[in-house]
């Protein structure tokens, strides 16, 4: 395990999801200590993103509100967002959620619950979330919701998978840059 400053400094939903996970332990007056992750646990993470991802937009993109859509579009066209980590980093969260919560099966729903938990794990233990890769999200965001809008589910779903396949290609680079070797 790797002690990762005090509670303060987790939000305060972060926080509660790791910890209903198991993955957080507080110790008073001590901090708070996050359980190992694996390159092996991204890897995962990322294979069943690319499963599940694209699959809800190709079948179940329909469903989408879209309101909700072009919200969105304005949210990760504003480049104030790239100024505040915290902010893209929940607008991206929330996002990806939107579209799984698009699927009406709860299955689904229920095991993209446990990847996001690995992904809060990552970022909270890695502190990766540079300026490079919120722009980069961004602009792919906007590509998915530019299909999204215009009804083009294959081109969105296909979106989607390339953005999932640039996120855990910048993230392995930041990774290994920050010489944080094989487990985090």
């Amino acid at each position: 395990m790797k002690k990762q400053g005090s509670a303060e400094h987790l939000s305060e939903t972060r926080s509660e999801d790791l910890n209903r996970k198991g993955s957080l332990k507080y110790f008073p007056k001590k901090g708070v200590m996050i359980s190992n992750l694996s390159i092996n646990d991204m890897n995962m993470t990322y294979e069943f993103r690319l499963l599940l991802e694209p699959y809800i937009l190709k079948n179940y993109g329909n469903t989408l509100d879209t309101d909700e859509t072009l919200r969105y579009y304005q949210l990760f066209s504003d480049t104030k967002l790239l100024e505040d980590k915290s902010l893209s980093a929940t607008a991206d969260d929330d996002f990806h959620m939107w579209i799984v919560n698009a699927c009406s099966n709860t299955y689904f729903k229920n095991s993209y619950i446990a990847i996001h938990n690995q992904n809060l794990r990552y970022r909270t233990l890695s502190g990766i979330r540079s300026r490079e890769k919120a722009a980069d999200e961004q602009t792919d965001h906007l590509t998915i919701l530019s299909e999204c809008l215009k009804g083009n589910w294959n081109e969105a779903a296909e979106a989607m998978r390339q953005h999932i396949l640039n996120s855990k290609e910048t993230s392995f680079r930041l990774l290994f840059s920050q010489n944080l070797g094989g487990t985090l």
